[in-house]
């Protein structure tokens, strides 16, 4: 504890503080810089150079193809390159009564369709799609409303056991 007191009463002492505080401003822009993400990104080179595509247009693939898939409501893409790999993170809200499964794998292998075969994109990594919410009606939902109605359901299952042959 004294040292930090020490080292806080010397601070008005630093001959230069304007130095330093630009110092920390400059490395604090280098760093914003280096993370920030390219427009574009190379799709493959051909002979005759690189073939290009933007972010912004990868992002509205994937908003077409989300248009076009019928269990998918609202959708939204962050697309991302990380040591020259393209990562796409699909975020959709799905129809209720949908199976999770089924539109998930749909939805990653139509985005990886038309990226890596159609587009022809070498360096494709993860797809990754995440549920934010569910869109729809509650009647039109297959999930049971309480659990009384699973009970009832499954003991109409078993009301054709015989008790008899269990004794």
């Amino acid at each position: 504890m004294e040292y930090i007191t020490r080292v806080l009463d010397s601070l008005p002492n630093i001959p230069y503080p304007w130095a330093g505080a630009g110092v920390f401003l400059l490395l604090l822009i280098f760093w914003f810089l280096r993370k920030r993400q390219p427009r574009s990104f190379t799709a493959f080179i051909s002979n005759s150079g690189q073939i290009m595509i933007t972010r912004s247009a990868i992002s509205e693939l994937a908003q077409r193809i989300c248009d076009q898939t019928d269990s998918v409501g609202k959708c939204s893409t962050q697309v991302k390159t990380q040591g020259g790999i393209l990562k796409i993170e699909v975020r959709i809200q799905m129809v209720t009564g949908s199976i999770l499964g089924d539109v998930t794998s749909d939805l990653q292998n139509r985005l990886n369709h038309a990226l890596g075969e159609i587009l022809g994109i070498e360096n494709l990594g993860e797809i990754n799609v995440i549920v934010t919410g569910f869109i729809g009606n509650h009647e039109s939902s297959p999930l049971p409303s309480s659990t009384e109605s699973v009970e009832s359901d499954y003991s109409q299952d078993f009301s054709d056991l015989d008790t008899k042959s269990v004794n």
